[in-house]
C-alpha cells in the first residue's frame, strides 16, 4: 500500500510540475505579446507614477535590444536587455533569462525580486 501511494504522489506531483511549467510559458508569451503591442500593464514604479501613463520616449533601441534598459531609461519587469539591477525599476536585473522570454539565452531581463 504504502508504495501506491508513493507512486501516487510521484504522478501527482509531476502533473503539478507539468502544469506550472505550461502556465508559466503561457505568461511569458502574454507578456511578450503585450510588451511588443504596447498594452503590457506596468502597474506603478517605486515614485507611485503609473507605468502606463508614463512617456516611453526615452529608449534609444528596440525592445530586447542590447542597450535597451539604462539607469537613465529604466525598464519593467518582463522587458530587457538590463545591465544591473539599476536599469530596472523593480530592482532586480536577472541575468541570461532570454530563453524563459524566447529570446537569446544571454539577454537579461528586468523581473520581479
Amino acid at each position: 500500500m504504502d508504495e501506491r501511494i508513493n507512486n501516487t504522489l510521484k504522478e501527482l506531483f509531476e502533473r503539478t510540475r507539468y502544469l506550472l511549467e505550461q502556465g508559466e510559458q503561457i505568461l511569458n508569451e502574454r507578456r511578450q505579446t503585450s510588451a511588443r503591442d504596447g498594452t503590457y500593464d506596468k502597474g506603478f514604479d517605486e515614485s507611485g507614477i503609473d507605468g502606463n501613463n508614463k512617456d516611453e520616449t526615452c529608449h534609444t533601441s528596440s525592445l530586447w535590444g542590447w542597450n535597451y534598459c539604462t539607469t537613465n531609461c529604466k525598464c519593467y519587469a518582463g522587458e530587457g536587455d538590463c545591465d544591473s539591477n539599476d536599469d530596472c525599476h523593480t530592482g532586480y536585473c536577472a541575468f541570461d533569462v532570454g530563453e524563459k522570454y524566447t529570446q537569446d539565452s544571454r539577454i537579461d531581463v528586468c523581473e520581479e525580486k
